[in-house]
């Protein structure tokens, strides 16, 4: 991440209770390099504290990964949140249940990733989602 105090900032969230799962996607991704713009990644536990995060902080946020089960609030109803305050958030759903990806589609995802999946496989949905100009290596 270039260091820049003009540079816009913009946000990705990655929500999992799956610490080493949750840390993995964070730390690849902000290893990324990306053009014009400071990248923050933020992750948590829970639903329901990204959630109160997002409620604060949406209007930065570009991307949000989560996972669909997990406790307090799962990510199905952080999904539904989201899109329904923040409709230009783009939503990668991940799960290993057989009947996620419908859940995923069913309730709004952009793309569904199956775990275990490859680190290539989400720089590739990522690069998809968000604005070209946010990459440096496009």
């Amino acid at each position: 991440m270039k260091e820049d105090s003009s540079m816009e900032v913009r946000g990705i969230v990655v929500v999992d209770d799956d610490n080493d799962i949750r840390k993995l996607i964070a730390d690849f991704l902000g290893e990324e390099e990306y053009d014009n713009y400071e990248i923050v990644i933020v992750a948590f536990e829970d639903g329901e504290i990204a959630w109160q995060f997002m409620e604060e902080c949406g209007s930065i946020i570009d991307l949000l990964i989560t996972d669909l089960e997990m406790p307090k609030m799962d990510g199905r109803t952080l999904l539904e949140k989201v899109k329904g305050e923040y409709p230009e958030i783009k939503v990668i759903m991940m799960s290993g249940e057989k009947v996620a990806e419908r859940i995923a589609k069913e309730a709004g995802a952009d793309r569904f990733l199956k775990k275990p999946f490859k680190l290539e496989q989400l720089r590739m949905v990522v690069q998809e989602l968000l604005p070209q100009a946010l990459f440096a290596f496009l």
